[in-house]
Parts: structure tokens; sequence; C-alpha cells
């Protein structure tokens, strides 16, 4: 209810017009795959899960057991980190979200498509998989057993806190989205799909939502900073009014008294008196 909605020119906003000219083979043909995988229309009739098209590629290139009740997931992952580490990728999927992925719990299109390269998979096999019911069968019996593991919290945490800074720090900072933005359990356990009372049990994640947590107050004054020295470069130092503060922030001015006290915390004293000699006139009756 707070969000502005503005438009951007894309000349404006696309600082880096040179073309980088890349030669790795590997990567190229990663790229290539990433974006036919995205460009290929999808079959909407079509109910089979990623899982069982992953399941059977896995299958056919030794991951998977004879028996068909296990799965090699852990040297998949492995694998996979070793192969994307060597033609330049760093942002590997982790064994969290492979094993996700390969269970039906999760649908990440980078992860998916990590895994499907890996295995030698074509886009149409992706997007328009031949699959049998007899495939679909032997894949449900590989993960639905009795005797299922137990989870190595300790692992768990460590591979999640660290998505989860990434994330963290995304958000607080406004990285992709642009603007500064609160990071709240809610974001977090919608975003990463995770059951209630997960970070319970998780320390490091804890740790990590402790160190970003703040009022709705305090995340409103760093807004309201952010949208100043934006505003500063966009206007050469001309005047900036609340108006224009209200509308670059996406911040309701009616809250003016509760945001003044937390601009002190996140710039410096000079820059938190011009903003608050901008903002006082609102307090007044």
């Amino acid at each position: 209810s707070e969000m502005c909605y503005t438009l951007d020119a894309a000349e404006l906003m696309a600082k880096e017009t040179f073309v980088k000219v890349i030669d790795n083979e590997s990567l190229l043909r990663y790229s290539k795959f990433l974006t036919d995988v995205f460009n290929e229309p999808i079959n909407i009739d079509s109910d089979i899960p990623a899982s069982v098209i992953l399941f059977d590629a896995m299958d056919r290139s030794g991951y998977v057991k004879k028996s068909g009740r296990s799965r090699c997931t852990k040297q998949l992952s492995d694998d996979m980190n070793t192969f994307y580490n060597h033609i330049g990728i760093s942002d590997v999927s982790s064994f969290y979200q492979i094993q996700r992925v390969l269970i039906g719990e999760r649908f990440e299109f980078t992860v998916v498509c990590q895994i499907a390269f890996y295995l030698g998979m074509k886009a149409e096999d992706l997007i328009k998989p031949r699959i049998s019911s007899s495939q679909i069968d032997r894949e449900k019996s590989s993960h639905y057993m009795t005797d299922k593991p137990k989870i190595d919290w300790a692992k768990y945490d460590i591979e999640l806190a660290t998505a989860l800074e990434h994330f963290a720090y995304d958000i607080y900072n406004g990285i992709s989205s642009g603007r500064p933005e609160r990071v709240s359990e809610k974001l977090i356990y919608r975003e990463f799909k995770l059951p209630k009372h997960r970070l319970e049990v998780l320390p490091r994640c804890q740790s990590i939502l402790a160190r970003y947590s703040e009022t709705y107050e305090e995340a409103w004054a760093r807004r309201i900073i952010w949208a100043y020295k934006v505003l500063k470069i966009e206007k050469n130092d001309g005047q900036v009014y609340a108006s224009d503060l209200r509308k670059k922030a996406g911040v309701k001015m009616k809250n003016a008294e509760q945001i003044l006290p937390y601009l002190f915390l996140h710039t410096e004293p000079e820059t938190a008196n011009i903003i608050k000699n901008i903002m006082i006139p609102l307090l007044m009756p």
C-alpha cells in the first residue's frame, strides 16, 4: 500500500553499453541452453513434473542405482560444482537446492537448467519430455521410502545461511529492486518456501535475520535517505521537496514524526538535518 510505481527510461538506467566478447565454448553453450529453455513454448497440457524429467536423465547418466530405489544426489551435486566451476560459473546450485528440485518441492529455473545441462539434456527434452507412466512410477518409488536419512541440520543451516545472507543483503540495500527494503521473517519464509518454525532450529540463519532486523520506521528512514541522495543526483543538486521524497521513497509522510529520529542513525548529521528540515513542515498542524 506504500509502493509508488514509476517507469524509468532504459537509456538512463543502462549505464554500461560496451560489448564483452566471450570465447569460452562451454559457457556459450550453457548460455544458449538457458536462452533456448526460456524461449521454448511450454506445453501447458503436460502434467509431468520437472523432478520426473530430471530423474530420467539421472538414471541414464548413472546417478540412480540399478534397483531404482536410491539416487546419488550428493555425488551429482559434487560433480556439478566441479563442472560449473571449471567453465567459470560461480553461482552453482547448492546440494539443498538440487535436492528440493529432485523431490518436487522447488522449481527454480536456474537450478533445473543447471541440472539438465550438466546431464546433457537438450532444451526440448526439458520442455517437451517423452516420459512413460512406468518412468513416472520409477521416479516415485525412488524417494517415497521408509528409511529416509535424517536431515543434517548443521549442514542444512550452513547451506541455507549462505543463500539467506545474499538475499538479505540484496533486499536491505535494494540491489535488485533499486530501493532499500525491510528484511522480515515473513519475507524469508516466503522466498525460501520454508515450513513454519524452521528458522527456530537454524541458529546461523536466525543470527542473519537478527542482524538485519529493524522496525518499519527505521526501514522507512533508510528509504528516505536513499531517495534524497538519488534525487540530489537527478536534480543536479537542485531543491528536493517533501513530495519528491514521498514519491521516490514510497513512504507516507504521515509517519514523518516516527521516522525523524532514525535519520541520524543511517547517515551523516548534515544530510540528516537537511532531510529533517524538508520533512518538518509536514509535522505542523
